[in-house]
């Protein structure tokens, strides 16, 4: 089962991705201490985002982690009626509006990673790594993969 954080405060509008997911630190009480995170979390009221979206979404995650296929870190994420209030003032100038209840969310992975792209030479285990990824946005129709929004991406050269 996804743990459920609660979205605690409001980080940013992220650039890619026909839903304009919304990057949001937030918080997990439970019995060792609170635990901390970013997430990239769509929810309902930003573009294109339906509640059986929200389903499919939390659902792929699971079968990705199922065939073995590395991902960030999902989990369920709670909208307080008090959050949404103070946030959809600063995403009104976006064109957005977020509605009060639970957001899929995938751990923001920060800096330091970037796409994965055709003049990049992978070595074998990057390869098949990319390769599972390919196939399984394909098995799962997700079309819109670009460069703006990458599905593989690589830890930088430093």
């Amino acid at each position: 089962m996804l743990e459920t954080y609660e979205a605690t405060r409001f980080i940013d509008v992220l650039p890619s991705g026909r839903t304009r997911p919304i990057l949001v630190e937030c918080e997990l009480a439970d019995d060792s201490g609170v635990l901390v995170g970013s997430f990239v979390v769509k929810a309902l009221g930003l573009p294109e985002v339906e509640e059986y979206g929200l389903f499919a979404e939390t659902l792929g995650y699971l079968v990705a982690a199922e065939l073995e296929i590395e991902t960030p870190k999902p989990a369920l994420v709670r909208l307080s009626n008090e959050f949404v209030a103070a946030v959809n003032p600063v995403l009104r100038p976006h064109g957005l509006t977020l509605q009060p209840g639970i957001g899929f969310g995938s751990e923001h992975l920060g800096s330091g990673l970037i796409a994965a792209s055709s003049d990049q030479h992978l070595n074998a285990e990057q390869t098949d790594a990319a390769l599972k990824i390919f196939c399984y946005d394909r098995l799962i129709q997700n079309v819109d993969r670009q460069e703006r929004n990458p599905n593989c991406l690589i830890k930088a050269v430093e």
